[in-house]
């Protein structure tokens, strides 16, 4: 359950789980604590990979993650791992090009882009608390 909680939050905050973490206001010159305010909203998972292989649906190993990025800077989030549910909350900032989704047990920090519809989250090492790197997709809901 721990490994797939990291997943979430490479995800979140997939770092987006079971604990309170603060945000400083740390942005890339956007309005909000958060940062970017492009990035506020309602995610959902819907792409991952490991160690730079290629992108697959995190529901075809069990998993499902939701996140909410509020334009504070607090984040929450659920997750779904093989039938178990748990959820939390925690915080995100932006600065430049790096996204931190710093939520329960994850703490992930990488590039990301995002457009309307989805943002990706690249790099983040160790997502899974194995020595994984893992990328994530993120669509608005």
């Amino acid at each position: 359950m721990k490994s797939s909680m990291r997943m979430l939050m490479a995800c979140i905050a997939a770092g987006a789980l079971l604990a309170l973490a603060g945000c400083g206001g740390g942005d890339d010159g956007g309005s909000g604590a958060g940062g970017d305010p492009a990035l506020v909203g309602s995610w959902r998972m819907t792409g991952m990979s490991v160690n730079g292989g290629p992108t697959f649906p995190p529901a075809t190993i069990g998993w499902d993650v939701q996140v909410q990025l509020n334009a504070d800077g607090s984040a929450s989030a659920t997750e779904v791992w093989q039938g178990s549910t748990e959820s939390g909350g925690g915080g995100w900032s932006t600065t430049g090009n790096q996204l931190n989704l710093d939520v329960g047990s994850y703490n992930w920090t990488g590039p990301y882009t995002v457009s309307a519809s989805q943002f990706t989250l690249t790099g983040v090492a160790n997502y899974d608390g194995e020595g994984h790197t893992g990328g994530f997709v993120f669509s608005r809901l």
